[in-house]
């Protein structure tokens, strides 16, 4: 286990990257360094006291406004669309950020340097 010394501070993630110590909490955010150094590394559920899967809220968001009836249906086409499982991978994977379905890890783009939001690891 590692303290960082400084409220805020960055230093547990250069700590993990060079393999001194075991685990880090963090977000698909920290992804892009992870892969760069080279960890071999996997993802786990968070734990629970009621053994049942839960998830963190934060503020990362799609936030759809009502500027008119036709930006309204072009803002609903355009969520429909990202939200299809392919579409939904293919952003999952350039942009290291989790998927917003299950049905959508069935797809699998640029796996060979991701893992998986499910925790099982891409070779």
């Amino acid at each position: 286990m590692y303290v960082d010394p400084k409220p805020g501070g960055e230093q547990m993630y250069q700590v993990f990257m060079a393999g001194r110590t075991a685990m880090v909490g963090t977000g698909p955010w920290q992804l892009p360094d992870i892969i760069g150094a080279g960890v071999d590394y996997d993802v786990v559920p968070l734990p629970t006291y009621s053994g049942r899967p839960v998830t963190i809220s934060g503020p990362d968001t799609w936030t759809v406004f009502d500027n008119g009836p036709a930006r309204s249906r072009a803002a609903v086409e355009f969520v429909r669309w990202m939200m299809r499982p392919a579409q939904d991978a293919r952003w999952a994977s350039v942009s290291a950020w989790s998927s917003t379905s299950p049905r959508s890890r069935t797809c699998r783009p640029n796996s060979s340097r991701r893992r998986a939001s499910t925790g099982r690891a891409a070779r």
